[in-house]
C-alpha cells in the first residue's frame, strides 16, 4: 500500500495530510466489512502513510503491521473483531 498508492497520492496531490487521508481511507476500505477493524486501520494508515512520507521505508510498516495485528489478536476477544476477517471470509 505504501510503496504503490501512497506514492502515486503524493504525485497526484502532494506530500501532506490529504495524500495521507486518501491513502488511510484506501486502507480501510481493505479491511471492509470488519468496521471495527477497518476504524482501527485507519488509524495505522494514518500513521503508517505519515511515516512513510517522512522516511520512505517499507520494512518499517510491514514489521510495525505484524506487531499489531498480533496484539490486536491476542488483547481483544475475537468477537470484537471477527476473529480479523475481511472481505468475504468475514460471512463465513
Amino acid at each position: 500500500m505504501q510503496g504503490f498508492a501512497n506514492r502515486r497520492a503524493q504525485m497526484a496531490w502532494g506530500p501532506g495530510i490529504f495524500s495521507v487521508l486518501v491513502v488511510a481511507t484506501m486502507f480501510a476500505v481493505l479491511h471492509l466489512p470488519n468496521l471495527p477493524l477497518a476504524a482501527i486501520t485507519f488509524g495505522g494508515g494514518l500513521i503508517w502513510a505519515s511515516a512513510f512520507q517522512r522516511s520512505p521505508n517499507l520494512l518499517a510498516p510491514a514489521i510495525s503491521h505484524s506487531i499489531v495485528s498480533v496484539v490486536l489478536a491476542f488483547s481483544l476477544p475475537p468477537a470484537w473483531l471477527n476473529g480479523l476477517r475481511v472481505g468475504f471470509k468475514y460471512f463465513g
